[in-house]
């Protein structure tokens, strides 16, 4: 603050202003809101994904297709058994997992022989080194030679709708800032720079050191100016300035930065040494690079020239002011993919700049040997249930052959309620049928307020007997929005104890869930008790008459001595809320509560509607919020000063989230002028971040682009770790963006890799 303005007090008015001063010297700030990780954070602002606003339903490959390739890729031998006497060839006799179990179908897609036979690999190498871009085709070396102009026009028109996506255009540039945060980042004159996250906002400082000096000192400015002018410079990679500055980076780059998203490139010359002319171009080559006996590149060679799409040159003050933005024509990238790209046309002391990159796959390839190999244990978990998938077939012979009546009654011009006729009496018991199974789907849809009762499936009887440590039971109950179970030791004198985390529930569907129990002692008595909730209120859980008792046989292990066992605070399964059944979340992996040190892999299944679904109904009756239409984060308009309307109950929504102070509210507003144009929302409708380090690390898994709707992420935990908890929240910070609030899904404890614990612990 200048020394002049210390007699204007520090009120919160005051602060904005100086804070808007400094935001305003050379634009050093840029804040990111709706990311609850930092690191997340930086990648966003690096790749600019979060400014794409493609559809989310427009995928470039199928699902079962992709998940058939990574399969295939990894080719991992399953080590669990399969069941294929109960299930047999998915793929080629058009046999489906049962309706349940529709959402996880993507486990059955995994399978290494669920592939077709004559599927092309699309990875390979060639080069030396083992390293180049290669397409080959059941194993034999053919290299695609594509000419640019084949292709130019629908890859200029394909471009042209990417860059609109991004608001760039070829005359205007950048008109949205879409690429403000990457040219702040990455500018050429940039040495340092910091980073703070609150709750989801993260605040990046990309400007000069600011020296914090007491106002009443006024000769420090002098002095400190003397000291740093007085201070000897050594030339060293902070002083040095670049030529030019490019993401993706030179070198070896990241599969994960270009993939899926159509992420633009750009390159940024030094303002300084070079200016942009009508001439100014980029060209791009595949190329393969040749490699001396040490690996060191010594020549390249240039074996196609791949389209450029989107080419603009900005020059706007956000940033570097010198930024070229292009797309190659990259639909289907691979790892190990060489280019040669080339700008020219400049002015300066060079006309032109030449950069190599190489596309390698650091964490790609030990993400899907994980995908696979825990693939490969669910399904033979899950085929182990006999009576679901035999009723499952049953059940869809019937269906076929229903459909197949609804096909003749369509022909004959079968209308409901219309007269019978001259029709065969087949057809209308078919269509008496048909209209008997629409009805009870329709009632199906009907909110209840009270659940049915639960009906076993797997396990008909009550009294079951447990052989090994782990069972698999499905239930069926229509109507309830959440279920829980317990699992009770019986006592000598009739008197039952709890066994912590002894079982997990896992919803299958819409009215079927998937019951895990774990058997700690051999020779011992259980009940399973089930809990169950109303839609109405689907977080209070009333306990139900339904009950399995269970006998556990000699054969089963040894787990736990008693309910004093030292190992007690560490067994069972992961703790799962029931914010994962209400929110259509299948936690598939780590299913055990003790995580330990290591590399873990984490793996979710989401049903993005149904999420979405339960967000939005979860926010108050009533609730609206009037924001500008101009601005391009929810920042200022829906958390710091929303403005609720009253419409339409919208009262009862003001009330729960009441206006800040007056002062607050002043201050803000002055912040919200200055700030707005340096602030842009987060990219993702669901966010899964997983908290370590007693909360202080957060990770997000990541949702795969080949394969939507499945999160998946790892986490290296250390020694330092132990004993602390690992704890997975769920957030919606587009539908919840007028507060934080994020919903904790499930836990875990983190124990030593050595610790001495019972096999099948």
């Amino acid at each position: 603050r200048d020394p002049k303005q210390k007699h204007m007090g520090n009120g919160p008015a005051n602060l904005a202003q100086a804070v808007a001063e400094i935001v305003n010297r050379n634009e050093p700030v840029s804040i990111l809101h709706g990311e609850g990780s930092l690191l997340f954070g930086l990648e966003q602002s690096m790749g600019a994904s979060h400014m794409c606003k493609l559809p989310r339903t427009k995928q470039a490959q199928d699902p079962s297709t992709a998940a058939g390739q990574i399969a295939q890729s990894v080719g991992y031998k399953t080590e669990f058994a399969d069941p294929a006497p109960i299930l047999p060839d998915l793929r080629h006799n058009n046999v489906l997992p049962p309706s349940m179990m529709r959402p996880m179908k993507v486990l059955w897609d995994l399978a290494p022989d669920a592939a077709p036979a004559d599927m092309e690999k699309t990875q390979g190498n060639f080069g030396k080194g083992g390293k180049g871009f290669t397409s080959v085709v059941a194993g034999s070396r053919r290299i695609r030679c594509i000419p640019a102009h084949e292709s130019k026009a629908a890859s200029t028109f394909q471009a042209q709708i990417k860059a609109s996506q991004y608001g760039l255009d070829a005359i205007w540039g950048d008109r949205r800032g879409a690429l403000s945060f990457r040219r702040c980042l990455l500018s050429p004159s940039l040495t340092s720079f910091a980073a703070v996250r609150y709750d989801d906002t993260c605040v990046l400082w990309t400007g000069k050191d600011v020296v914090d000096i007491d106002d009443d000192d006024s000769t420090a400015w002098e002095a400190e100016e003397e000291e740093l002018q007085s201070e000897p410079r050594n030339p060293g990679p902070s002083s040095q300035r670049f030529d030019a500055v490019c993401f993706p980076p030179p070198g070896l780059v990241p599969l994960q930065l270009v993939e899926g998203r159509k992420t633009p490139w750009t390159i940024m010359p030094n303002s300084l040494l070079f200016q942009p002319t009508s001439n100014t171009k980029v060209q791009v080559w595949r190329v393969e690079i040749e490699r001396d006996e040490k690996q060191q590149p010594i020549n390249a060679v240039r074996l196609e020239k791949v389209a450029v799409n989107g080419f603009a040159v900005d020059c706007s003050t956000k940033g570097e002011p010198f930024c070229v933005i292009y797309w190659p024509d990259l639909e289907l990238v691979s790892a190990g993919a060489q280019l040669e790209v080339k700008l020219t046309g400049l002015c300066g002391d060079q006309q032109e700049i030449t950069m190599f990159h190489e596309l390698m796959s650091f964490r790609r390839k030990a993400l899907d040997h994980a995908l696979v190999k825990e693939a490969a244990l669910l399904r033979s978990q899950y085929g182990s249930i006999p009576d679901v998938w035999l009723k499952s077939q049953e059940a869809r012979n019937s269906v076929f052959k229903v459909t197949e009546a609804i096909k003749v009654i369509g022909a004959l011009g079968f209308k409901a309620g219309a007269p019978a006729g001259n029709l065969p009496t087949s057809v209308n018991k078919a269509a008496a049928k048909v209209a008997g199974i629409a009805k009870k789907t329709a009632a199906r849809q009907v909110a209840v307020s009270a659940p049915d009762p639960i009906e076993p499936v797997s396990h008909k009887s009550e009294d079951i007997v447990a052989t090994s440590d782990e069972l698999l039971i499905v239930v069926k109950c229509s109507g309830a929005a959440v279920m829980q179970c317990d699992l009770h030791i019986k006592r000598f004198a009739g008197e039952t104890a709890e066994l912590p985390r002894s079982a997990q529930v896992q919803r299958l569907g819409y009215e079927n869930f998937l019951v895990r129990v774990k058997i700690p002692m051999p020779r011992q008595k259980f009940e399973l008790r089930f809990f169950t909730s109303t839609q109405d209120e689907p977080r209070e859980l009333v306990r139900q008459e339904f009950m399995y008792n269970i006998s556990a046989a000699t054969s089963c292990p040894l787990l736990l001595r008693s309910l004093e066992d030292k190992n007690l605070y560490k067994y069972g399964y992961s703790s799962v809320s029931s914010e994962a059944q209400l929110h259509g979340l299948s936690l598939l992996s780590p299913v055990k509560y003790r995580v330990p040190v290591g590399q873990c892999y984490f793996l979710v299944i989401v049903d993005v509607e149904r999420a979405l679904l339960a967000a939005r109904k979860s926010l108050p009756e009533g609730l609206a919020v009037q924001a500008p239409k101009d601005e391009q984060t929810s920042l200022f308009s829906h958390r710091l000063l929303p403005v609720l309307s009253t419409e339409g109950g919208g009262v009862r929504a003001a009330e729960d989230f009441p206006q800040s102070p007056r002062e607050v509210v002043q201050m803000q507003s002055v912040l919200r002028e200055h700030l707005t144009p340096h602030t842009q929302d987060g990219y993702g409708e669901i966010h899964l971040d997983l908290l370590s380090h007693n909360g202080e690390h957060i990770q997000r898994l990541r949702e795969r682009q080949d394969i939507p709707g499945l999160f998946e992420g790892l986490l290296t935990v250390t020694e330092l770790d132990v004993s602390s908890q690992i704890q997975l929240n769920m957030r919606f910070p587009r539908i919840h963006a007028i507060d934080f609030s994020p919903r904790k899904v499930c836990r875990w404890l983190v124990c030593r890799a050595d610790d001495h614990v019972p096999m099948y612990f």
